[in-house]
């Protein structure tokens, strides 16, 4: 985790710590805070891609918006990605205890932790998760 001075509720954090990213590859990867994924080298060889960034524009702050807010927050980012010739990959972050409805998102192949971090921020989001050489995902808090 990125930083232990927060202004983000610890049980949020907590929440994100056991959230399961599912990213939409062959064969399907299930990220993990924490936890090392070997897998993930294949899919960074693939892109020619020495990192990535998971990424969502969902339910600003945390806050719960409607589907229709969501979708088209999400869009707006892809697009953004997408002009940037980002390739992208899609994922869906999936509460294991059912408490928050499964969210979409992108693993964004090659983006550099700061621009994850700008990005993030501007899509209003409290973290983001990011995918170094290390091939252990990490949680990034954007909010101190």
């Amino acid at each position: 985790m990125d930083s232990p001075h927060t202004a983000i509720d610890s049980n949020l954090i907590s929440a994100y710590l056991k959230t399961e990213y599912h990213i939409e590859w062959v064969p399907p990867l299930r990220l993990s805070i924490g936890v090392e994924h070997p897998a993930l080298a294949e899919l960074f060889a693939a892109f020619h891609a020495h990192s990535a960034a998971y990424v969502t524009a969902c339910n600003p702050h945390s806050q719960r918006v409607d589907d229709a807010e969501n979708t088209e927050r999400l869009a707006r980012l892809e697009t953004e990605l997408k002009s940037r010739g980002l390739s992208l990959v899609a994922g869906r972050a999936i509460d294991p205890h059912g408490n928050w409805p499964d969210e979409p998102g992108l693993l964004v192949m090659g983006l550099s932790l700061e621009s994850a971090k700008s990005l993030g921020r501007h899509y209003q989001q409290n973290a983001l998760v990011w995918c170094g050489s290390t091939l252990v995902p990490e949680l990034i808090l954007l909010e101190e």
